[in-house]
């Protein structure tokens, strides 16, 4: 048997050392309780299609101007040489604005990221999709954006506009092979989302919050009724609506972010989850 690790001075294994075998083998051991992911593309073969569609039709504009202008004024011009440069331009304009269109309309297929969920013997357990994307007010579902509003906590907050950020995942499971391997029924599916992006962009973490000095005594007080100002640490609320659908049916519920300079100061729930 090796040496065992004593906490004291005198021990003959260097404390990091016996960390790193603890968390070996705590890995090792609790292996099989782990789907392993394969992160990749979303959908590639759908995505090189759209982008071969974009240029083809882009290409086909470009030829068709050449032909034009070359059987209106010859192989060899001037005319025919300014014909092809502006086609040539337009050609690559019209290229990434049918990329971005094609994008649009098929974003429903075209997932950000695709996870590939394997078993530790390599088998393949399931597989999930997520997709993220900026969105605009009227595209909202109705329901969603009544959860929204009645979460304001002012009630001229309506008046204001909000930048909307759309995360979907799905969640595909092959129940029997989970059920072979663990014997369960249940799978945990953790999400993590980063607010670094977010904070990294407040440039100042305190402002100043006026008030007047309104003391019973006045008489006695010189100061009273005068204007001050305290420093007040600025927070920000990110409202995070949750819809989750599964075969039992939707449930949905309203979280409220609050932010600070320093991080995340606290999370509230505005609504419990109840059935959507």
């Amino acid at each position: 048997a090796g040496p065992v690790f004593d906490p004291h001075p005198t021990t003959s294994i260097a404390p990091e050392q016996a960390l790193y075998r603890w968390r070996t083998l705590r890995k090792y051991v609790s292996n099989v309780l782990f789907l392993r992911p394969k992160v990749g593309e979303g959908n590639p073969w759908l995505k090189q299609f759209i982008y071969g569609a974009a240029a083809a039709f882009a290409m086909l504009f470009a030829t068709f101007v050449a032909f034009f202008w070359q059987s209106r004024y010859g192989a060899l011009s001037m005319n025919l040489f300014i014909a092809l440069v502006v086609a040539y331009i337009f050609k690559d304009r019209l290229k990434e604005g049918l990329r971005e269109a094609l994008a649009k309309v098929f974003r429903r297929w075209l997932p950000n990221r695709r996870t590939i969920l394997m078993r530790p013997d390599g088998e393949e357990a399931g597989r999930t999709f997520e997709t993220v994307d900026f969105m605009k007010a009227d595209e909202i579902p109705p329901e969603v954006l009544a959860l929204r509003r009645a979460a304001h906590s002012l009630p001229f907050s309506d008046e204001y506009r909000e930048s909307i950020l759309r995360y979907r995942k799905s969640v595909e499971i092959d129940a029997e092979v989970i059920a072979g391997e663990f014997g369960a029924r249940s799978l945990y599916d953790i999400t993590r989302m980063s607010v670094t992006p977010w904070t990294a962009s407040i440039d100042r973490r305190f402002e100043e919050l006026p008030y007047v000095d309104d003391e019973d005594d006045a008489s006695t007080d010189t100061d009273a009724g005068q204007h001050r100002e305290h420093l007040i640490e600025k927070r920000y609320h990110v409202y995070l609506v949750r819809v989750v659908e599964t075969g039992a049916g939707k449930t949905a519920d309203v979280m409220r972010i609050i932010l600070s300079e320093a991080g995340v100061c606290a999370l509230e729930a505005v609504k419990a989850s109840e059935p959507f």
